[in-house]
């Protein structure tokens, strides 16, 4: 029996980042906010229980998804020689990797306003800002889970590229 190569084994652990972090992050929209979404809680405690999750999220995702850059990377560097799998693997990495300009770029709007949201004073909600927050919620959720998806491209990409070898 035959050991797995490093590269194997780097592209292995960038498959398993992927896919990890893409089905942490689909699970938020698939199951946090829908449960959210059935309170009745004033709107800037509902934006408080967001906020929570997020920045649980925001501190674990980019770690994953950076280590899964690396383990990708690697596994591109070693394969170069190899016509175009480098560029699988680079693709894995670049698209496993684009939560975070994702995040920056087009959720950051939709983040400030629960975030402020968030901030508000419990005894100041109304049947306005409730709304609004469920309205942002659902904006949010939208987002994430089409933010979930270059992660999970990124893992079918590696995993494609490694089963092809």
């Amino acid at each position: 029996m035959t050991s797995p190569s490093s590269t194997s084994i780097a592209a292995m652990a960038g498959i398993l980042g992927a896919g990890w972090a893409s089905g942490g992050i689909a699970a938020l929209s698939l199951v946090t906010i829908p449960a959210l979404l059935t309170s009745s809680l004033p709107g800037p405690v509902l934006a408080r229980q967001w906020a929570s999750v997020y920045n649980k999220g925001k501190a674990l995702m980019p770690v994953v998804a950076g280590l899964s850059l690396v383990a990708f990377g690697f596994a591109s560097y070693q394969s170069r020689q190899y016509g175009n799998r480098w560029k699988q693997y680079a693709s894995a990495a670049g698209l496993t990797i684009a939560i975070v300009p994702f995040t920056l770029g087009l959720m950051s709007g939709v983040n400030g306003q629960l975030m402020s949201q968030a901030a508000g004073a419990v005894g100041a909600a109304d049947a306005t800002t409730a709304h609004d927050t469920l309205e942002l919620l659902k904006k949010w959720s939208t987002l994430n889970l089409t933010r979930s998806l270059w992660p999970l491209l990124g893992a079918a990409i590696g995993l494609w590229t490694l089963v092809g070898q």
